[in-house]
């Protein structure tokens, strides 16, 4: 037969698609075989990220004891946790708290009796997520409401408190300025300025006194930013102070705390929770991608075990993950909340862990945080003290299949409460109010008072260093980790 170009072509096509579909089998044989549903080891080996995970909680050990901190203990000490007080434990901010109502400086307000001298101005000077409250108030009722033990502060959003004639020389915008403003010192407010990592607006004062601290504000991780874009390399000794979750800012505001109780509920003793409950594990979730790869570990536990996803990255619908009929609905059926982090780093423990402590269903927690250093003992499960995903799903399993085990996890509800929302975040701005009062020669622990002359003097000199190399995040999604889980 004679064989023309165009048939040697046809031929070689042909000897392409065979080729490409005899790979394609190849491939195809080789993942169902390394399936953990056939193969006695999982593919998503966690030992990598725990040991890298237990060096960065030790390395920030080093960093509080840089910062001339005392040594974290190995264990919570007996007074680790927040002592009962006055303060508030409301879920909802007081309404009358939404708007800001008139401040006069001079004469005092008439609502609030005490000298307006006293009071210390505080102003939020961009937002926070589009809200101008900061998820806290304005004006003083916030404080008043928190029963705060000093109440002395005003929240406003009133940027014309800024205009005052003692501070006359221009702030030309560069970091320089910023850091070393040309200014007479001046004591009228405000007393503190309050700027969010992240908003539309990232401006800053056109003029600047070195009598008013510039508060850093962030509830969201390093790796959050990071994929807002958020660059805080150029904020070098722009801020004075750090309002956030971390527990080594100067002023903490955590997604939740633990109380312990004065005298033991007896109330929870006797209590088969899991009695009713039909379904195993659920996870609700919109962040779909992120760095800790807690989607592909879901992905894998579905391998052994039954998992509910809720939410934009499953397959159900509760309505807003935050509402109050998802809650429900989780603390009716489910004995195990995936509460997965979207990111591994410092002291990162969200809403999601204490909002699920709070119903009667058991935390599995995945993140960089020590748990056992803010959470109640046998509370929750965590991931990470786990080889692998199908031996953590025969410990859920088990615990599913025995009653007397599962209801071990609830024991400490009868010694510790559980504090979330406003009530918490109320805390956080009570202590600002206090720093706000005390006095200046109480310097935080980032400056050695005889160094400067006054409190607000004192800055950070690397802010990325700060709150991004000191965080210690785990990004899974780069190598070494996505080679060692295999999930190249």
């Amino acid at each position: 037969m004679k064989l023309t170009r165009r048939t040697i072509s046809r031929n070689m096509k042909k000897q392409r698609v065979v080729v490409l579909v005899v790979v394609v089998v190849m491939v195809m044989v080789w993942a169902w075989g390394s399936s953990p549903s056939s193969s006695s080891s999982s593919r998503f080996t966690l030992t990598a990220i725990r040991h890298q995970v237990t060096r960065n909680i030790l390395s920030s050990y080093q960093d509080n004891d840089d910062n001339n901190n005392n040594d974290p203990p190995s264990s919570p000490p007996n007074n680790y946790y927040l002592p009962p007080d006055n303060l508030t434990q409301s879920y909802l901010m007081p309404l009358q708290a939404l708007q800001e109502p008139p401040l006069a400086l001079h004469p005092h307000p008439p609502e609030h009796p005490p000298s307006s001298s006293s009071l210390k101005i505080i102003l939020l000077w961009n937002k926070f997520f589009g809200m101008n409250h900061y998820e806290f108030g304005l004006g003083r009722e916030p404080f008043v409401s928190a029963g705060c033990p000093e109440t002395r502060c005003w929240v406003t959003t009133n940027r014309s408190v800024l205009a005052h004639p003692n501070t006359h020389h221009p702030n030309t915008r560069t970091r320089k300025s910023l850091t070393h403003p040309d200014t007479h010192p001046d004591t009228r407010p405000p007393h503190a300025l309050i700027w969010h990592t992240y908003d539309t607006d990232t401006s800053f004062p056109k003029y600047r006194s070195p009598m008013i601290p510039y508060i850093y504000f962030s509830m969201e991780c390093p790796e959050i930013l990071r994929r807002f874009g958020v660059d805080l390399t150029p904020y070098k000794n722009v801020f004075n102070w750090t309002f956030t979750y971390r527990r080594d800012s100067d002023v903490v505001l955590p997604y939740g705390e633990i109380m312990k109780l004065q005298h033991r509920d007896n109330s929870w003793d006797n209590i088969d929770f899991a009695e009713g409950k039909t379904k195993l594990a659920a996870w609700v979730a919109s962040n779909c991608r992120t760095t800790s790869r807690r989607e592909s570990l879901v992905k894998e536990l579905q391998q052994y075990i039954h998992v509910d996803t809720y939410g934009k990255c499953g397959t159900m619908g509760c309505g807003s993950s935050r509402s109050w009929d998802c809650y429900q609905m989780l603390n009716q059926h489910y004995k195990f909340y995936l509460a997965f982090e979207n990111s591994l780093c410092r002291d990162y423990i969200t809403e999601k862990v204490y909002n699920i402590l709070e119903l009667n269903v058991v935390p599995v927690v995945y993140g960089g945080a020590d748990y056992k250093r803010f959470l109640p003992p046998n509370s929750y499960i965590d991931v990470l003290d786990f080889p692998d995903v199908k031996t953590l799903a025969a410990h859920l399993s088990y615990l599913d299949s025995n009653t007397s085990a599962f209801n071990e996890y609830f024991k400490w509800k009868g010694e510790y409460t559980v504090l979330t929302r406003w009530g918490v975040r109320a805390r956080g701005w009570c202590s600002l109010c206090q720093r706000l009062h005390q006095d200046p020669s109480s310097t935080p622990h980032h400056q050695d008072p005889s160094t400067t002359p006054h409190l607000h003097h004192q800055t950070y000199p690397d802010l990325h260093e700060w709150f991004v190399v000191q965080s210690h995040c785990v990004v899974v999604e780069t190598e070494p980790y996505l080679t060692l889980l295999g999930l190249t």
